[in-house]
């Protein structure tokens, strides 16, 4: 019978306010893991705040942002954006806000959620 290990809502940034420059979170080792998801909730917000990415690492020193297509900007009142990254290729990833807006206000949540299946 196959397993499934996870590691449940996680939360990598706690409550923290928007008009904060730059905030990077913690890192979660997902090596063994198959699928990472990392959803970003915020309330209070303004039509332009900051910008959500998330980090690679292989060595825990060395990191790269991760290429999603687009920017994931957190530019409503209040939303939420998922990461979903169902091909992990690095052993360390952690999730980042940049404000983009001096006078941005609310604040915003960083959780993860990974699963690992297979024999």
């Amino acid at each position: 019978m196959g397993r499934k290990q996870l590691i449940y809502d996680f939360t990598s940034i706690p409550s923290t306010n928007m008009s904060t420059a730059s905030v990077t979170g913690e890192v979660s080792t997902v090596g063994q893991t198959d699928t990472v998801t990392f959803q970003v909730t915020w309330t209070g917000g303004q039509t332009t705040n900051g910008d959500f990415s998330v980090e690679a690492s292989l060595d825990n020193v060395n990191w790269y942002a991760l290429d999603f297509g687009a920017t994931m900007s957190m530019n409503t009142a209040s939303d939420y954006i998922r990461a979903v990254i169902t091909e992990v290729g690095f052993n360390y990833v952690r999730p980042k806000y940049t404000r983009t807006n001096g006078s941005a206000t609310g604040t915003f949540i960083v959780k993860l959620f990974a699963t690992t299946k297979g024999a």
